[in-house]
C-alpha cells in the first residue's frame, strides 16, 4: 500500500481556521508561495520515489514477458524460410518440398506449444514453489536462450524440432 500512496494528502482548513494537524498559514504572500512550492516539490519527490520503487519491483517481470513474447513473435515469420532453406539443400526446391516445409513448420510449432504446455503444468509450478520465482524465471530465460541458439545452429528439420521442444520446455513466462 505505501507504493500506491504517491499523492500527498491534501491539507484542509476549517471555516474557523486551520485544523490541529495543519500548520498555520503564513501571513505574507512570499512565505505562502515558498511553502506551497516546497510542498509541491516534496510531493513530486515522493511520487518519483514511489514510481522508482514500483519499477524496481515490476521491471524484471515486464522485461521477462517482453523477451518471451518477442522470442516467439520473431520465430513465426523466420521459421518457414529457415526450414525451407534447410530442406531445399537436402531435397531441392519443388512443389512437394514446399508443401513438406509447411507441414514441418506446423509440426515444429505444435511440438513447441505442447512442450510449453506440459512443462508449465508439470514442472515450473513446483520449481517456483520450491526455489522461488526469481531463480525459476532466470533459469527459464537461460533455457529459452539456449533453445533459440540451438535452433539457430540446427542443420536438419529434426534438430530444429528438438531445439524448439527444448525452448518450449524452458519457456515459463507465458
Amino acid at each position: 500500500a505505501p507504493l500506491l500512496n504517491v499523492i500527498p494528502a491534501a491539507r484542509a482548513t476549517t471555516a474557523t481556521g486551520p485544523t490541529d494537524d495543519v500548520p498555520a498559514k503564513p501571513t505574507d504572500e512570499k512565505a505562502a508561495t515558498a511553502t506551497a512550492d516546497d510542498e509541491e516539490e516534496e510531493g513530486k519527490a515522493e511520487e518519483k520515489a514511489a514510481k522508482s520503487a514500483l519499477f524496481k519491483l515490476l521491471g524484471p517481470v515486464y522485461l521477462t514477458v517482453f523477451i518471451d513474447v518477442i522470442s516467439i513473435a520473431l520465430m513465426i515469420p523466420v521459421l518457414p524460410f529457415y526450414v525451407l532453406d534447410i530442406s531445399s539443400e537436402a531435397n531441392g526446391v519443388t512443389a512437394q518440398g514446399k508443401a513438406q516445409t509447411v507441414s514441418d513448420v506446423t509440426n515444429i510449432n505444435a511440438w513447441f506449444s505442447l512442450a510449453q504446455m506440459l512443462s508449465q503444468l508439470l514442472c515450473w509450478g513446483q520449481l517456483s514453489d520450491r526455489w522461488g520465482r526469481r531463480p525459476t524465471i532466470i533459469l527459464s530465460i537461460i533455457g529459452s536462450g539456449l533453445g533459440f541458439v540451438a535452433t539457430g545452429i540446427s542443420t536438419t528439420v529434426l534438430t530444429i524440432t528438438l531445439a524448439r521442444v527444448f525452448a518450449g520446455k524452458a519457456d515459463l513466462c507465458l
